[in-house]
C-alpha cells in the first residue's frame, strides 16, 4: 500500500498499473503453486486512485502524415544503405526494401478511420458488413453487439 501510494503521489495511473501487474504475477504464483500455501496477495485490497479518461484525436496534419507513412510503405521502403554491419538487414541488394501488402494498409487503414479494435477489424466477416450504409455490425465484441459507421473521405 505504501508503495502505491509512493508513486501514486505524481503518477497515479502508473501507480494503477504497477498494483495491477504485482498482483497478476501472484495471482499467477498463487494457482501455479510457486509460492507456499497460504500466501496472500499484496496487492488484493488496494484501492486504485481515481483516474482521468483521456481522449485524443489525431489533427489533420497527423491523419496525412499517417497515409503518407502507409502510402510509403506499401511502395517500398528502402533501407539505409549502412546496412552492411546491422544484424538483421537483408543481405542481397534487391531484397533493401520492406513493403507492406495492400490487406494490411486497408486493415491500418480501418483502424485509424473506425476507431475499431484490431480483432473486430481481423476478425471481421462479410456477413457483418452494410456497404450501403456504410456500417460494421459487429454480433460481438469486447463491449458486446457494436455498430461501427466506416467514414469514406479521408486524407488516408
Amino acid at each position: 500500500m505504501r508503495f502505491h501510494r509512493s508513486i501514486g503521489k505524481n503518477h497515479p495511473a502508473t501507480a494503477n498499473r504497477v498494483i495491477a501487474i504485482l498482483s497478476a504475477a501472484y495471482s499467477f504464483g498463487i494457482k501455479s503453486e510457486l509460492f507456499p500455501k497460504g500466501t496472500a496477495n499484496p496487492a488484493a485490497g488496494i484501492e486504485k486512485f481515481k483516474e482521468q479518461s483521456r481522449e485524443r484525436y489525431l489533427s489533420e496534419a497527423e491523419l496525412l502524415r499517417l497515409g503518407d507513412a502507409i502510402r510509403d510503405a506499401e511502395a517500398g521502403i528502402p533501407w539505409p544503405s549502412d546496412t552492411t554491419q546491422k544484424k538483421h538487414a537483408p543481405k542481397k541488394p534487391e531484397n533493401r526494401v520492406t513493403r507492406i501488402g495492400s490487406h494490411a494498409a486497408a486493415a491500418l487503414r480501418l483502424l485509424v478511420l473506425t476507431g475499431a479494435r484490431l480483432r473486430e477489424i481481423l476478425h471481421l466477416e462479410w456477413d457483418h458488413v452494410d456497404l450501403q450504409r456504410g456500417l460494421f455490425l459487429l454480433p460481438t465484441s469486447k463491449t458486446g453487439k457494436k455498430t461501427i459507421v466506416a467514414t469514406s473521405h479521408s486524407p488516408l
